[in-house]
C-alpha cells in the first residue's frame, strides 16, 4: 500500500465517522426509562414484610446514596474503568481492541468503559453480547455524545443501578442486600471490592466457598480490584493486605 493510498483510506474512515457521528442520536429516552424494581409488600404495621413481588431483583438508588458508600464507586473504577472521571466516554485503545476482535470473528468484546456500558443498554438491553458491527459503532458514538450530554454522576448512577451482579441481583443495592444483607451505605471495603469484581463474570463467579472453581476465580478478581485500588491511591497496601474475603449472608451465594 502506497503512502497516498493509506492517507486516502484514513480520510475515508474519518469522513465516514463524521457522517455517523452526525447521524447517530443518543437514545436518552431509553436510558432515562424507569428501571424495573422489586416491590415489597408489608403487613398493616408497616414494618413486617409479607414478601417481595418482582421479576427483577433491583432497588434503585440515588447519586446521593451512592456517594455515602465510601468504597463502592472507587472499587468499580478500579475494576472496570480507572479513567472514568477524566475520559471522554470511551477508551481509544480499548475500543479499537474490541472492534478488531469483533471484526475478526474470534469472539465478542463487551463495552470498554462505564459510559459505553450505559450506552450499550439501548442496543443490547438483555446484555446478550450479540451486537452487530454497526450497532457496536453506534454504541461507541453514543457513548462519546453521552459523555458530553450527561454528568459523570448521572452516568455512574445509571450504571450502578442497571448492572447485573450475579445471583439474580441487578444493581448495587440489590447485590449488597443479596450477598451481605446491608444497604450500600454499610458496605465494608472488602464487601465493596467483591461486588465490584462481579461484573467481570456475573454468571460464573460464586462467593460461596463450596462452589469450588467459581469461588476461587472470584477471589482472584477481588484481589485484582484491591490491588487496583492501591494503584489508584484509594487505599494503602497495608489496608489491602489486611482484608479477608467477605462472608456472605446465610442461604445466599447461588450465583450462576
Amino acid at each position: 500500500m502506497t503512502g497516498g493510498t493509506a492517507v486516502g483510506l484514513v480520510l475515508i474512515m474519518v469522513a465516514g465517522f463524521l457522517v455517523l457521528y452526525n447521524t447517530v442520536q443518543v437514545p436518552i429516552n431509553v436510558l432515562n426509562a424507569p428501571l424495573q424494581q422489586s416491590s415489597v409488600v408489608y403487613f398493616a404495621n408497616g414494618r413486617t414484610p409479607v414478601g417481595c413481588f418482582c421479576s427483577v431483583d433491583r432497588s434503585v438508588v440515588t447519586a446521593s446514596q451512592i456517594s455515602k458508600s465510601k468504597y463502592l464507586a472507587p472499587a468499580f473504577f478500579a475494576a472496570e474503568d480507572r479513567h472514568f472521571m477524566t475520559e471522554g466516554g470511551i477508551s481509544i485503545t480499548g475500543t479499537m481492541r474490541a472492534l478488531l476482535v469483533d471484526l475478526s470473528g474470534s469472539g465478542y468484546q463487551g463495552a470498554s468503559t462505564i459510559t459505553e456500558q450505559v450506552a450499550k443498554r439501548a442496543y443490547d438491553p438483555c446484555n446478550c453480547g450479540n451486537l452487530t458491527i454497526s450497532e457496536k459503532v453506534k454504541e461507541v458514538i453514543a457513548a462519546i455524545k453521552l459523555a458530553k450530554m450527561e454528568s459523570k454522576s448521572w452516568i455512574l448512577t445509571n450504571y450502578l443501578n442497571y448492572i447485573y451482579l450475579g445471583d439474580g441481583a441487578y444493581g448495587v443495592q440489590a447485590a449488597a442486600e443479596t450477598y451481605f444483607g446491608v444497604p450500600i451505605s454499610k458496605l465494608t471495603l472488602s464487601q465493596a471490592a467483591m461486588i465490584a469484581a462481579m461484573p467481570n463474570q456475573p454468571g460464573y463467579f460464586n462467593p460461596d466457598p463450596k462452589s469450588g472453581a467459581p469461588y476461587k476465580a472470584l477471589v482472584a478478581r477481588w484481589q485484582y480490584v484491591l490491588a487496583n485500588m492501591v494503584r489508584d491511591g484509594v487505599i494503602t497496601q497495608a489496608q489491602a493486605s489486611a482484608q479477608k474475603f467477605p462472608a456472605i449472608v446465610q442461604n445466599q451465594g447461588s450465583a450462576g
